[in-house]
């Protein structure tokens, strides 16, 4: 059977040992830590934040002209791949419907990031 050895304290692992507070730090200096200088929350300027909000809304204007012309090369491409079908009159103004809605869609949308861009410089 084992027993338990005890190590003396020197060889014991420092992790173990408590802490204890050097003899020269004085209790009574607590008004010293109270007045120190407290980090103040620092405000970004209302303008960096509506300059962010504009710089959101241009990449977004042109990640969506990006897609615009990426779906309008789909649709025309479509078009030419199909263009040896033939097709009835009522599915070709069915396509020409869904692409004047497209169309139509990204004229909005166009003109409500405008007018979002137009409103952050004014309230800025």
């Amino acid at each position: 059977m084992g027993s338990l050895i005890s190590v003396p304290e020197e060889q014991q692992p420092s992790h173990r040992k408590k802490r204890q507070r050097s003899p020269e730090v004085d209790d009574d200096d607590d008004d010293a830590a109270n007045n120190a200088p407290k980090k103040q929350r620092v405000e970004e300027p209302r303008s960096s934040n509506y300059d962010d909000l504009i710089c959101d809304l241009a990449c977004a204007h042109d990640r969506m002209q990006k897609q615009y012309i990426i779906k309008e090369k789909e649709y025309y491409w479509l078009r030419a791949r199909t263009a040896h079908l033939e097709e009835t009159a009522e599915e070709h103004e069915a396509l020409m419907n869904k692409f004047e809605e497209l169309d139509e869609l990204s004229d909005r949308m166009f003109v409500a990031i405008e007018c979002l861009k137009v409103l952050l410089k004014k309230t800025k």
